[in-house]
């Protein structure tokens, strides 16, 4: 009874805590737990509270002492260990989670909570060998049979993630196949998820035809479910690898004719009618029903499609696409016009048969495109479109014989119009035209889609959209030759008509962000984003639409949130997919978890997270850093890991996501998309370099004292140094690195919806690369001669170094391009833009921000030398104190430094007049744009949609305003931040 009432007197001492904890009120749970500590200083669990809450408060650094003397305590109760478990996931340690169960596991053996949750903190960091030695040891104590196939799949993970294959093959998957079996044998199976890792542990050592037998067998008939309909039968897939091609087509044949619309089964069967067509199969028993020639797969095709128009059935797609495949795999092997020989259909006519039934579901395009290269010939191009057209006219002829009642919707007749135009799009029509000819298309495109709007679903995307769609390509096909701004703007224009009267259209808002992102206009991009509601896997797939323009258009404030969005996103994904692999051990999901560990690994690894992990320590060094801040508390430490290899980074870019319309030849290409991700790998090199720089030559500042600057006793030898405490190697190696230039500067120009251009063109012509090369030798000469004393050739070195690095920043400054404010001629294809928006010359956007960056990164690797500087500066003052000689080069370096910080000041001060100038020319234009104009108003206002129009692009002039009003005003604050900087420099 004691015991018990000292229990509940703990427990009522505990629970104000809990409930402070609870309500988010840490302060007075961090109160209360000193007060019960005050009382009961024993008590482990309102230490390892008052952890929590110091943690949830803010105070880590604390939190973590505390911690650490809670460990020492070695505690084994659960309160006190799930609790530490709790603090260390909040603070992002799990990986102190499984020495803490071990010591709690040693001082109580063989407790079976202990070991379950030592197994899990295991499986948190992929500890394999652990898992299996945890999970043999839970398995033999208690006899419990999920324990046995946790220690399974400990081997099947240790397999699947072993660099060896033979080794995986040889020792890890037969161990995890004997203890199924013998588990197997003592009639013990009792679960689907047991029967199911068996043929997982099967299919991965290659014994397929051992995988069917356990199929087939009556405990696997008892335990899994019944298949699906539609999906692919799993004894069907593994003939497949067996090679029992004959059986897997009669097989095939017989689920098509039941179900003739599943695509899996069509593929089944094709796969296998490939394999036997291409061996030339001898007729046996076995082989006698299998159709391994043309004549036999024109028959089943010719059937389900007669089957299928019989009166009162329903037409479905899958037979009409059946036949398109089938061709399209008979032509992969040039045997198509064979297959024309026994009795298949021509191309066009199977197309024409699929739309006849298809050409009314927005599907159609979708299903079909792929199909559109087999039209080798222009005469067959046209014979399919021309009966595309004669569809159109029997419909027209069929409404006149029917009644008002048996009318078709009208909607239904424009879809049928607009998917005819798709397929004239792709197929090359718009290639044909002059670009007036284009241009008048275009507008007549938009205007079907604002007579369509009547009736518009807000939550759903119209099929009858893709008319701005195709307006805005015909558009884009002349600006990709003449790089004509106004159709841009004319794009934008139409796209925004489009969002506004069907706001749930995502693919019209991609295209737009595209269009605002070339017209360097951020502000817009990062709204339509945000529209979108992108989640989860998205920001992975979609991110790269903001991450290139984000600061390299100047918009460091918002690219920093933009950055921190995405970094929350990869740090919840790997939590929850950590919590989902224990949950799949927990209930025996085991084929599960392999998917988990591969998307978690694939996420770790996506080339958005670098990107995003590097822009987001980038802005806050380059853009924010001040200089009583400490620099390794802005950098993700694994960023500075300079054996990482970049190369071993994975794109998980979607393209795809807008579908590609161009005709042949002007397609997105895998190979351009592979050449792209290449350039931005080469990209974050460089990147990676560049901060690493920042941070290395920072440190040496923050780090290193004068006091650490020892002499020796003979007052006339130079100040000795520690080399690696100056981090000199680490510095050597990123010039030697540097000095390998780019991989390539030239980069192709990708079609509108391809892969976005990366940064490094401009930054080639920017001498950017050169210029950190050289800063980095100026401070490696200045630390040289601070620390070890100066050489006589180390005045000239510095002289060239810092005058080049000055003359590239002004070459730059000065550059065509540069100026915000351009001369509108009035001669373009377009005319009917407001003239505001041609007045603004877009590129400079981009140019200014990357001088801005230039200038902010020179600035620092300045700055950060005024330590050196100015030590060597007081020693002369204290040589001169004490009328020894003064070293006439150290002299020399001083005033060099001053200079070079009094000419980098000068061309800051400069910057900061082109800003004020472009800012106040914005202003102005604004104004004017106010006030006048009248007749642009007027013009528009008598139009029918004059007031819509007028209000769109007010809305893209706001949008401009903004976008480069905040780029301008954010580029001053920095550079005038760094002129503070280099003014506090030069004065030493």
């Amino acid at each position: 009874m004691p015991s018990q009432n000292s229990y509940a007197l703990t427990e009522k001492r505990l629970k104000p805590i809990y409930e402070f904890l609870d309500n988010g009120n840490n302060k007075k749970a961090i109160n209360e737990a000193d007060k019960v500590i005050r009382k009961q200083k024993d008590l482990v669990a309102a230490k390892v509270l008052k952890v929590i809450a110091l943690q949830r408060y803010g105070r880590s650094d604390e939190a973590f002492k505390l911690s650490t003397e809670v460990v020492e305590l070695k505690p084994t109760d659960e309160n006190s260990l799930q609790g530490m478990s709790l603090y260390y996931k909040e603070s992002g340690q799990t990986e102190l989670i499984s020495p803490l169960y071990e010591a709690a596991e040693k001082l109580v053996p063989n407790n079976e909570e202990l070991l379950t949750h030592l197994f899990m903190s295991y499986v948190r960091h992929d500890n394999f060998p652990k898992m299996k030695t945890t999970a043999a040891k839970l398995y033999k104590k208690y006899k419990s049979a999920p324990y046995l196939y946790w220690n399974i799949m400990s081997s099947v993970l240790q397999a699947d993630n072993a660099e060896n294959e033979e080794l995986a093959k040889k020792m890890h998957l037969p161990l995890a196949e004997k203890m199924i079996e013998r588990h197997m044998a003592e009639g013990n199976m009792e679960s689907p998820a047991e029967v199911k890792l068996y043929l997982l542990v099967l299919r991965m050592m290659g014994k397929h035809e051992k995988a069917l037998e356990v199929l087939e067998s009556d405990i696997a008939k008892k335990l899994l479910p019944p298949v699906i309909k539609g999906y692919t039968p799993e004894p069907l897939k593994l003939k497949m690898l067996m090679g029992k091609f004959s059986q897997v087509n009669i097989e095939s044949q017989k689920l098509l004719r039941e179900n003739p619309d599943s695509w899996n089964y069509i593929l089944a069967y094709l796969d296998s009618f490939d394999k036997l067509f291409a061996d030339d199969v001898k007729v046996d028993e076995e082989t006698e029903n299998a159709h391994h020639t043309i004549e036999q797969a024109v028959g089943i095709i010719e059937e389900l499609i007669a089957n299928q128009l019989e009166d009162g059935q329903i037409v479905m797609r899958g037979p009409y696409l059946f036949q398109l495949e089938f061709a399209r795999r008979l032509d992969n092997v040039d045997k198509l016009e064979q297959g024309f020989e026994h009795g298949l259909k021509k191309v066009e006519d199977m197309l024409l048969d699929y739309t006849d039934q298809f050409l009314h579901k927005p599907c159609c395009f979708s299903d079909i495109r792929q199909y559109l290269a087999l039209l080798k010939k222009r005469e067959n191009v046209d014979r399919f479109v021309e009966g595309l057209e004669g569809l159109k006219v029997q419909r027209a002829d069929k409404k006149k014989t029917l009644c008002p009642c048996h009318q078709e919707n009208e909607h239904l007749d424009q879809v049928r119009h607009v998917t005819t135009e798709l397929f004239k799009r792709v197929l090359g029509f718009h290639e044909r035209l002059e670009n007036s000819e284009k241009v008048k298309l275009s507008d007549e495109f938009f205007q079907k889609f604002m007579q369509s709007n009547e009736n518009r679903s807000s939550t759903e995307k119209s099929h009858l959209d893709y008319n701005v769609i195709i307006a805005v390509m015909l558009l884009l096909d002349i600006h990709y030759e003449s790089g004509d701004k106004r159709l841009l703007l004319k794009c934008a224009s139409m796209l925004e008509a489009c969002v506004r009267n069907s706001p749930a259209n995502s693919e019209a808002k991609l295209y737009l962000v595209r269009v605002y992102g070339k017209l360097g206009m951020f502000i817009p991009c990062a709204d339509l984003y945000d529209t979108m509601d992108i989640k989860y896997v998205q920001h992975a797939t979609l991110g790269y639409l903001l991450c290139r323009y984000m600061t390299s258009l100047g918009h460091d404030n918002a690219s920093f949130q933009i950055c921190q969005l995405a970094q929350n996103y990869f740090h919840t994904q790997r939590k929850d997919c950590t919590e989902s692999l224990i949950t799949c051990y927990r209930n025996g999901s085991f084929e599960q978890i392999i998917e988990f560990l591969k998307y978690r690994n694939s996420m770790d690894k996506s080339l958005h997270n670098y990107t995003t992990k590097m822009e987001s320590s980038f802005v806050d060094l380059v853009y924010r850093w001040k200089a009583d801040e400490k620099i390794d508390q802005l950098c993700y430490k694994e960023l500075l890991n300079l054996d990482f290899d970049i190369n071993d980074l994975l794109d998980h870019r979607d393209f795809d996501v807008l579908i590609d319309f161009n005709p042949a030849g002007n397609r997105r290409n895998d190979q351009d998309i592979k050449d792209n991700f290449n350039r931005e790998k080469d990209w974050l090199k460089f990147r990676r370099l560049l901060l690493a720089s920042l941070y290395y030559i920072g440190s040496n500042v923050q780090g290193v004292e004068p006091s650490s600057l020892q002499a020796n006793g003979n007052n006339n030898q130079e100040v000795m140094f520690d080399d690696e405490k100056l981090n000199f190697a680490v510095i050597r190696k990123i010039m030697t690195e540097l000095s390998c230039g780019w991989c390539d500067v030239t980069e192709k120009k990708y079609q509108f919806d391809g892969p976005l251009t990366t940064r490094i063109p401009l930054c080639h012509e920017a001498k950017y690369r050169e210029n950190v090369h050289l800063l980095l030798r100026y401070c490696l000469a200045v630390m040289t001669s601070s620390c070890r004393g100066a050489d006589d050739d180390v005045m000239a070195k510095l002289t060239e170094t810092s005058s080049k690095v000055v003359e590239n920043l002004k070459a730059f400054m000065e550059s065509e391009g540069m100026n915000f404010e351009v001369d509108c001629d009035g001669n373009s294809e377009s005319s009917d833009v407001p003239s505001i928006l041609m007045q603004f010359n877009s590129e400079a956007v981009e140019r200014r921000a990357l001088l801005t960056e230039m200038f902010s990164v020179t600035a620092i690797f300045v700055t950060s030398m005024k330590k050196f500087v100015k030590e060597m500066k007081t020693e002369m003052q204290r040589r001169r104190r004490k009328k020894k000689q003064i070293s006439t080069v150290k002299k020399d370096i001083v005033e060099n430094y001053q200079h070079f910080c009094n000419e980098l000041s000068q061309l800051g001060d400069e910057m900061v007049k082109n800003f004020n100038k472009c800012r106040q020319f914005i202003d102005d234009k604004m104004e004017i744009e106010q006030v006048s104009d009248q007749l642009h108003r007027q013009e528009l206002e008598d139009k029918d949609d004059g007031v819509d129009n007028l209000m769109i692009w007010n809305r893209i002039i706001s949008y401009a305003s903004a976008s480069y009003s905040t780029s301008i005003k954010q580029q001053s604050e920095v550079v005038q931040l760094r002129l503070a900087n280099l003014n506090t420099s030069s004065k030493l």
